[in-house]
């Protein structure tokens, strides 16, 4: 057997090129869906220091589910809590970011403002050559390079600490990639972006 020389990490050293706000470290957060935009930001929260992440993945398209957000909209929460959806739709061109803070997921405002961005990539996604029916972001053959998970994941972790931060009553954003996969020329902040009240 060879033995290999190896060195022991403190959590503070693994963090030295950066940590998440304390906050959202000593949080308990529920990620539901763990496909490749959620699978990707569970690593990033992870790396930067999130310690109680519960993952869950019940093998259903998350994403603008009616069941999941009724579902959540029922659950009574002790006290306001920041309620984060994010989305990507082909290509993870656009990345849709929804946050709000309540006792209860807000399903009719996250319909109003999110509704006609979800609508928009749906018609993109009928538009899109895929290599089967019933093909979602959580599928291996899902039309979106691993690098633009990658960047759709980062800016949704940049978002969500936003989001802590300011604990909107609702907001939205927006992003979209420039360019083509081959001539990437950077993430434009959409219209429609905003807080729509305050806490």
């Amino acid at each position: 057997m060879d033995w290999l020389r190896t060195d022991d990490w403190a959590p503070e050293e693994l963090r030295s090129r950066g940590a998440l706000p304390e906050e959202l470290r000593r949080s308990w957060i529920p990620l539901l869906g763990a496909g490749a935009l959620g699978s990707a930001v569970a690593e990033m929260l992870v790396r930067g220091g999130v310690r109680r992440l519960v993952v869950v993945d019940p093998d259903i398209d998350c994403t603008a589910s009616n069941d999941v957000l009724h579902a959540l909209e029922r659950i009574p929460w002790d006290g306001p809590r920041l309620f984060f959806s994010a989305s990507f739709g082909v290509g993870a061109r656009r990345v849709l970011c929804f946050s709000a803070t309540g006792t209860s997921f807000p399903v009719t405002a996250f319909w109003e403002q999110c509704g006609q961005w979800i609508r928009e990539d749906y018609k993109e996604l009928l538009r899109a050559d895929l290599p089967r029916e019933g093909v979602g972001c959580w599928h291996p053959v899902f039309p979106a390079r691993a690098d633009d998970v990658m960047l759709a994941a980062a800016i949704t972790v940049k978002a969500l600490v936003r989001s802590a931060k300011l604990r909107p009553t609702t907001r939205v954003e927006t992003y979209s990639r420039e360019g083509t996969d081959d001539d990437f020329q950077g993430v434009r902040q959409g219209a429609g972006t905003g807080v729509h009240a305050g806490p």
